[in-house]
C-alpha cells in the first residue's frame, strides 16, 4: 500500500504527512499538481511521497480549480497537465506568469497527448520551465521535481540582486528624465514657420519651425533679409511684392523657400500686420506645401493606377452606359474599350441571378447606397466567371446621382481555394476531437501502467505475482498501440523522423502488396532512380502505402490495374495559388493509380474523415484513409486526388525533399499494417 491518504486531501486541501508535526508540515516546500484525472493526481502522489519525502502536495482536479490553489497557497513547484477540459494547461501557464504573485513558479508541463515537438515548444513558449510526457519513468519524475526546487530556491538570492538593481536604475532613470523635460522645454513650437519682420524686410525675430524650414539656426535668421531665404532667381519678385505684404494689400502668396543645404521647398506664405517691440512689423507664417504638391501628383499618379489597375474598373452613366472601362476589364471580360463603350453591362450577364437579384441590387443604387456583392458573370468567350462587385453612386454637388462606378475583381480562383480551405478547417476540428479521445484514453493507461510499475518494482524477484503484474504492464503497452490510429489522424502521433528513400521502402514491401492484392490485381511499380529522400517515419511510410493500395484494390471487385510510381517533382508559386496546405519548393511525389470504378462526386468531401465508410455495419472501420491524411500532414506534406466514375482514381502525395542521405532503414514486416477484406467497391472513407 502507498501511503496516500494523510497525504493529500479533496479539493486541493493539503494534511501533514504522517508522522509530521503541523508546524513543520506549514513549513514545507508545497509541490502543486494539476491534473482533470484523479488516476494521474493517485500516481503523481504515489511517486511523490516515495522519493520526495520533504515536501507537501496539494491536488486540484481540474484548471479551474488549480488556478485557484495556486494563487491562494502560491507553491514551489507546479505539476501541470496539458489537455484538461474548461481551461487547459496553457492558459493556465499564460495566467500565472500573467500574475506577479505566481509569475516565478516553477511549471512542469505533462502530457499524453500533445507530444510532439511543436506542442512542447507551445509549451515553453507560454512559460513552462519543462516538459514531461506520458508515459514517463517515475524517476525522470522525481529528477525534473528536484531540478525545478533547487531552482526555485536560488531565485530568491536572485530577485533581492535584482531589486537592488532596479531601485538604482530608478534613481538614475529620474535623474535622466528631469534633464530630458529641462531640454524638451527649449524646443516648443508652432507647426508653420513664423518670421516677423520689421519695415525693410529685416527678419526680426523666428520660431524653431522656420529654423528647420530653412536648416538654420534661430540667430543665424534674425537679420537676415526675406529676400536671403529665396533661390537667386526669385530674389526680385520677392523684392517687389514685400511692399505689399507690409502693407496688407497681398494676403496670401505662394511661392518658394530655399534651404542652407540647397533645397528648393514650395511654400505658401500668409501676411498680416502687426507690431513688434514698439514698431510696425508683419508677421509671415509660411507653410511649407510639401505634402500638398506630393498630394497633387499623388492625384495624377491615381489615375494612372487606376487605368492599370488588377480590377476591373468602369464607370457609367446614370442610365448605366459604359463611359469608361481600364486595362483590367478588358483582359477580365475580353471585352475591347471600343467595343464596351456605350454599351450596358448587361453584356456581361451570365443569367446564374434571377430577377430579384437585380431588383434588389437597382432598389440599393436608385436610393444612392452602395451595393456590394459576388456575382457569376460571364466572358465575352460564353466562360463563367465568380465576380467580387462593387458599385458606388457618384452624385453632383446638388446630390443627384450623374455616374456609377463599378469595381470588380476575378475572384474564381479564391472561391476555389475558400472550399478547400473549409475542407481544411473541417478535418483539422475532426482531428482536434480524435486527439482529445486519446488523450483521455492516454490518462487511463498512464495510471495503469504507472501503477502497474511500481507494484512490478516493489516485489520481491520470486514473489508469484511478479509474473501477472508484468502480463499488465505489457497488456496496457499493447493497448497504448490502439490509441496510434486516432493520435496518427490527429498529427499527435510520435514520429521516428529520419532521412527516407521512398523507392527502398517500397521494394521492401513489394512482396508484401503483391501477396495482399491477390492474383486478380496487377501491380505495376515505377520508380524514379534520382528520387531523393524525404523526412519522415518508416512505419507510418509503410501504412500510407498498404492503406493506399488496399483501398485501390476495394474499388476493383472484378479485379484490374494498381500503378504505383515515385517522382521528382518540384512545385511552384502557380501550383500552390489553387491548393491550400503546400508551398513552393522541392517534394517527392508518391502517386497510386487505379482503374477502378471511381469515387462518386457527393462522397469526395469526405473520404478523409475519420469512421466515414459506405461498407455494410461490421465490415471496415472508417479509419484507413484518414491515417494516411494525418500522417502525410504530419510529415508536412500534401494530398490530393482526382477521381473520375468508371475511370478509376489516382492519389498524389506530396513529401518535402530532403538533402540528408538516407539511412536505408529496413523496418520489421510487424509495422505494415494487415491486409483488409473486400466488401464495398466504393469505400474510400475507411
Amino acid at each position: 500500500m502507498f501511503p496516500v491518504k494523510g497525504w493529500h486531501g479533496p479539493w486541493g486541501r493539503m494534511l501533514p504527512r504522517p508522522g509530521a508535526s503541523a508546524e513543520h508540515s506549514m513549513k514545507q516546500e508545497k509541490i502543486l499538481a494539476i491534473d482533470d484525472a484523479q488516476e494521474s493526481l493517485d500516481l503523481f502522489a504515489a511517486i511523490l511521497t516515495r522519493h520526495v519525502p520533504d515536501c507537501a502536495l496539494l491536488t486540484a482536479l481540474g484548471g479551474a480549480e488549480g488556478l485557484e490553489l495556486a494563487q491562494r497557497e502560491l507553491p514551489s513547484v507546479i505539476l501541470l497537465d496539458v489537455k484538461m477540459p474548461g481551461m487547459d494547461g496553457y492558459e493556465i501557464t499564460r495566467r500565472l506568469r500573467g500574475d506577479p504573485a505566481t509569475a516565478t513558479i516553477p511549471i512542469l508541463m505533462i502530457s499524453g497527448v500533445v507530444v510532439d515537438t511543436r506542442g512542447r515548444i507551445t509549451g515553453l513558449e507560454c512559460g513552462a520551465d519543462s516538459y514531461l510526457c506520458k508515459p514517463f519513468e517515475p524517476l525522470e519524475l522525481v529528477a525534473q521535481v528536484r531540478a525545478l526546487l533547487r531552482i526555485r530556491r536560488n531565485e530568491a538570492d536572485l530577485r533581492r540582486q535584482r531589486r537592488q538593481l532596479e531601485d538604482e536604475l530608478a534613481v538614475r532613470s529620474q535623474a535622466l528624465i528631469d534633464s530630458e523635460r529641462k531640454f524638451r522645454l527649449l524646443f516648443e513650437n508652432a507647426p508653420d514657420a513664423i518670421f516677423i519682420v520689421d519695415e525693410h524686410g529685416r527678419v526680426l525675430d523666428a520660431n524653431p519651425a522656420a529654423g528647420r524650414l530653412h536648416e538654420l539656426s534661430r540667430e543665424a535668421l534674425v537679420g537676415k533679409h526675406v529676400t536671403d531665404l529665396v533661390p537667386p532667381e526669385q530674389r526680385a519678385e520677392v523684392q517687389r511684392v514685400y511692399p505689399l505684404w507690409f502693407h496688407g494689400s497681398l494676403e496670401r502668396y505662394e511661392g518658394v523657400s530655399l534651404t542652407a543645404s540647397g533645397q528648393v521647398r514650395p511654400v505658401e506664405i500668409r501676411a498680416s500686420r502687426t507690431e513688434y517691440n514698439g514698431q510696425s512689423a508683419v508677421l509671415l507664417n509660411v507653410r511649407d506645401i510639401t505634402e500638398r504638391r506630393q498630394a497633387e501628383e499623388e492625384r495624377n499618379r491615381l489615375i494612372m493606377a487606376i487605368e492599370q489597375s488588377a480590377e476591373a474598373i468602369s464607370i457609367t452613366d446614370a442610365a448605366g452606359a459604359i463611359q469608361y472601362v481600364n486595362h483590367a476589364f478588358e483582359q477580365i471580360t475580353g471585352y475591347a474599350r471600343s467595343a464596351a463603350l456605350g454599351r450596358n453591362p448587361r453584356i456581361l450577364k451570365s443569367d446564374k441571378q434571377d430577377a430579384d437579384f437585380y431588383s434588389g441590387m437597382w432598389n440599393t443604387l436608385l436610393q444612392g447606397n452602395v451595393w456590394t456583392g459576388h456575382v457569376i458573370n460571364k466572358r465575352k468567350d460564353e466562360h463563367l466567371y465568380r465576380a467580387e462587385l462593387t458599385i458606388s453612386p457618384i452624385r453632383d454637388p446638388s446630390g443627384r446621382i450623374i455616374n456609377y462606378v463599378a469595381v470588380s475583381r476575378d475572384v474564381t480562383r479564391e472561391t476555389e481555394l475558400e472550399e478547400q480551405l473549409r475542407q481544411s478547417r473541417k478535418m483539422e476540428s475532426i482531428g482536434r476531437l480524435a486527439g482529445g479521445i486519446a488523450h483521455d484514453f492516454n490518462n487511463l493507461l498512464t495510471s495503469i501502467m504507472g501503477f502497474s510499475h511500481i507494484v512490478w518494482e516493489s516485489l520481491p524477484s520470486d514473489h508469484p505475482l511478479r509474473g501477472d503484474v508484468r502480463e499488465i504492464v505489457l497488456a496496457g503497452e499493447r493497448a497504448a498501440q490502439l490509441t496510434g490510429q486516432l493520435l496518427a489522424f490527429s498529427r499527435k502521433q510520435v514520429m521516428q523522423v529520419q532521412p527516407l528513400d521512398l523507392n527502398v521502402i517500397i521494394r521492401e514491401i513489394e512482396p508484401m502488396l503483391r501477396r495482399t492484392l491477390g492474383e486478380d490485381i496487377a501491380l505495376v511499380v515505377e520508380l524514379d532512380d534520382a528520387l531523393g529522400c524525404i523526412e519522415s517515419d518508416t512505419g507510418q511510410m509503410q501504412q500510407v502505402i498498404m492503406n493506399l493500395a488496399v483501398n485501390a484494390r476495394d474499388a476493383m471487385p472484378r479485379g484490374g490495374r494498381i500503378v504505383l510510381r515515385t517522382l521528382r517533382a518540384d512545385v511552384d508559386e502557380g501550383f500552390c495559388q489553387t491548393r491550400v496546405g503546400i508551398r513552393p519548393g522541392a517534394y517527392v511525389r508518391l502517386a497510386l493509380r487505379d482503374n477502378g470504378v471511381g469515387v462518386p462526386e457527393e462522397l469526395r468531401e469526405h473520404i478523409f474523415e475519420p469512421f466515414f465508410t459506405t461498407k455494410e455495419e461490421g465490415h471496415g472501420t472508417g479509419l484507413g484513409l484518414s491515417m494516411v491524411y494525418g500522417i502525410v500532414q504530419q510529415s508536412h506534406g500534401y494530398i490530393e486526388f482526382e477521381s473520375e466514375p468508371g475511370a478509376g482514381t489516382e492519389f498524389n502525395i506530396y513529401l518535402p525533399r530532403s538533402e540528408a542521405l538516407s539511412s536505408h532503414p529496413k523496418p520489421a514486416a510487424s509495422r505494415a499494417p494487415p491486409p483488409r477484406h473486400r466488401n464495398h467497391p466504393h469505400d474510400r472513407g475507411r
